[in-house]
């Protein structure tokens, strides 16, 4: 009977040495689960930070390409008023230039 228990008690032992065995190798894997979920948090702020960054040269691209849309929205009106003056300029000289060929004509 003694021998028996003895037996058990061996098996009892083997089998706690088992869980203790598999205990530890399954607290070795959440130990480097949570190393790698520490690294993978690190990465997504990078990410995260990157992105904001990003973000704000898009803001910034879009303020400037609508600042130059306005620029040469005004280069444009300044152009055509240009072309309007040089067009009435030229009216102005073709009327000073009739009244000068007629005023030569008469003498």
């Amino acid at each position: 009977d003694l021998e028996m228990r003895l037996e058990e008690s061996d098996s009892s032992c083997s089998d706690l040495r088992t869980r203790l065995h598999e205990a530890q190798v399954a607290q070795e894997a959440l130990d480097c689960a949570e190393l790698e979920k520490d690294r993978l948090a690190g990465e997504l702020a990078e990410a995260r930070d990157a992105l904001a960054v990003l973000e704000q040269q898009v803001v910034d691209t879009r303020g400037a390409g609508e600042a130059l849309h306005a620029k040469v929205g005004v280069l444009e009106a300044a152009a055509q008023e240009s072309r309007q003056d040089s067009a009435h300029r030229e009216a102005e000289l073709d009327e000073k230039v009739e009244e000068l060929e007629f005023q030569l004509r008469d003498l």
